[in-house]
């Protein structure tokens, strides 16, 4: 029976694939089966360190034989549009320019480039060059996890789903200084974010809405692929 590892980086990707899995706390992590394989969830936080730290802790403690890398991307048109579901076939790393190759997971079609970045990128110049390059959206943990996966020989996938748009000018470095490491909201730090312009309620009002449809489908393509794994 495969043992299946679900790493999600916030707290708001990783509760709707406990839900929809139907998984149960188990110490630090979430466990459960599905399908034919027994799954172990867990929350690596954001960024590529935090990841492939967090990816290697589970890959250590358990015979792990697929890892998932699942939540949200910014995406980058026309290749993508909100709410759409990437399931990479290939992932990029922005800072070492190293190209990973996921494993399929169960039926899910793999199509489209995905990179990844510490960094939030908003020059329009810039993210326009990705889009030349065959970019099609952007996240910041699955290169991380993809670097771990392949040095130990670990079939990995990554299924995302496009949150926001790459650019779009409510969402930049402010954005991710209101989250804490786990994407928890700050609250004091959100407080003084709207107070200093009001108007930026309703934008992360419509961010919250736009988060939680691709954090679902996001959730809902991972049930299905681990379900169509081989057994």
């Amino acid at each position: 029976m495969t043992l299946v590892a679900v790493l999600a980086p916030m707290t708001t990707e990783l509760r709707p694939v406990v839900k929809e899995l139907g998984l149960r706390r188990s110490g630090d992590d979430y466990a459960g089966r599905v399908g034919g394989a027994d799954v172990v969830a867990a929350l690596v936080g954001i960024g590529t360190a935090p990841a492939a730290t967090v990816c290697e802790r589970v890959l250590d403690e358990h015979e792990i034989g697929h890892v998932v890398v699942v939540g949200v991307a910014g995406g980058l048109a026309p290749r993508t549009a909100l709410g759409d579901l990437l399931v990479a076939a290939t992932v990029v790393d922005a800072a070492t320019g190293a190209e990973y190759h996921p494993a399929p997971l169960g039926d899910l079609p793999a199509e489209g480039t995905l990179f990844t970045t510490d960094e939030f990128h908003t020059d329009p110049d810039f993210l326009a060059g990705l889009v030349e390059r065959g970019i099609w959206a952007l996240d910041m943990e699955t290169s991380g996890v993809a670097a771990v996966c392949e040095a130990r020989g670990i079939a990995w996938s990554s299924v995302r789903a496009v949150s926001d748009m790459a650019g779009d000018p409510a969402v930049g470095n402010e954005i991710l200084g209101l989250m804490g490491p786990d994407g928890r909201p700050k609250a004091m730090a959100v407080t003084r974010y709207v107070l200093a312009k009001p108007s930026r309620a309703r934008e992360l009002a419509r961010l919250g809405r736009q988060l939680g449809v691709a954090t679902r489908r996001a959730a809902r393509a991972t049930a299905r692929g681990i379900t169509t794994l081989p057994r």
